[in-house]
């Protein structure tokens, strides 16, 4: 079940991820291209890349909790024994859990009014660009739990160990 999870999960953001960078990219460009050389503009370019920014960047956190990618500062954990490192990890990812539940939930509970505001140039709901923040959330949590229930039956991998 992981197995099918991670393969279906990494399959669908990353063609996200890349097919909202190449239509960033290529919308970026344009305006820039037209912008300087022709003396046009693409009204909508601009709100269009700061939403994808924002998108990519919930995505790329997902990911990121998947390989265990983020930023952390472990000097002290690594200088407990394995058992403290692991209920030290434990504790981490159910903080992280808690954290994405909150904001998830709390997005969800605004989503119905910001489903009513449009963005002034795209004329799309801003409730839309929103729904990255819950998705992103239930991503990350399931990956968690994973990782929870992994620590749980076999400790911390050898490669983890600093």
């Amino acid at each position: 079940m992981k197995k099918i999870f991670y393969k279906w999960s990494e399959g669908l953001l990353t063609s996200l991820i890349i097919l909202i960078f190449i239509a960033m990219t290529v919308i970026v460009f344009s305006q820039v291209v037209l912008r300087y050389g022709f003396g046009m503009n693409i009204s909508w370019a601009d709100e269009f890349s700061r939403f994808s920014m924002v998108w990519l960047a919930f995505l790329g956190a997902a990911v990121g909790i998947k390989y265990s990618e983020h930023t952390r500062i472990d000097f002290f954990i690594n200088l407990l024994p394995l058992k403290g490192r692991v209920i030290i990890e434990i504790i981490n990812k159910i903080i992280m859990i808690i954290f994405m539940l909150i904001i998830s939930l709390y997005t969800i509970l605004t989503l119905e009014n910001s489903l009513k505001l449009m963005t002034p140039a795209l004329q799309i709901p801003t409730g839309l660009i929103q729904l990255i923040i819950p998705f992103s959330g239930i991503v990350m949590i399931i990956y968690l739990i994973i990782q929870i229930v992994d620590l749980i039956k076999y400790g911390i991998a050898k490669e983890e160990i600093v």
